[in-house]
């Protein structure tokens, strides 16, 4: 009888332990959901602090994702606004800028390609070029851009996002003190990227 309390007991006791530890697994798993109040909260205050202090019209985080398939097969990479910081006057337009391909990203994806931790950023003067992301930035009233590398250090191809800064001055000027400053601000954007993914 002694033997039967003594199994049932190491019984319950696995199992708890068992269900406890496959908790833990999963929470650690768990996908990034911009609904999440804590991604949420410290994304809110880097991009609002990046915004004030550069004194951006807009700062938009966008993320990469594989989209969708053609019928032939092939993967139509998309990029997505995931969060969008204005100022009171500039209309949201984070419902508009969804399954973009990335493809219209693609002058400011090939620079990007050779930026620096010391040099993470891209200026882009949108009046000067005739593609498919001057005219998106135009369109929204973006006539200079700043383009940073969005990184989440825990993946196998890190880069997964671009924060843009978009001014409505055209050819506005940045002192290289606020360069680096928001250098220093992009390595907290990628914090918050990579302890959520």
């Amino acid at each position: 009888m002694e033997y039967d309390n003594i199994l049932s007991s190491f019984i319950t006791a696995t199992a708890t332990l068992g269900g406890l530890w496959l908790e833990q697994k999963l929470k650690e798993r768990r996908k990034p959901d911009l609904s999440d109040k804590d991604y949420y909260d410290n994304l809110n205050e880097v991009l609002t602090l990046i915004k004030e202090e550069m004194d951006c019209d807009r700062a938009c985080y966008f993320s990469f994702h594989n989209g969708e398939k053609t019928y032939d097969g092939f993967s139509i990479k998309h990029i997505s606004l995931m969060a969008e910081f204005n100022k009171e006057e500039v209309e949201e337009i984070g419902t508009e800028l969804q399954k973009i391909p990335v493809i219209s990203f693609r002058r400011n994806i090939q620079k990007m390609k050779d930026l620096t931790e010391l040099k993470p950023y891209l200026i882009s003067y949108e009046t000067e070029y005739k593609d498919k992301l001057s005219a998106l930035c135009l369109s929204y009233g973006i006539n200079t851009s700043i383009s940073c590398k969005i990184k989440n250090n825990k993946k196998k191809n890190p880069w997964t996002g671009i924060l843009l800064l978009g001014f409505k001055e055209d050819k506005k000027t940045f002192t290289q003190e606020k360069l680096d400053w928001l250098s220093f601000q992009i390595d907290r954007v990628n914090s918050v990227v990579t302890t959520m993914g």
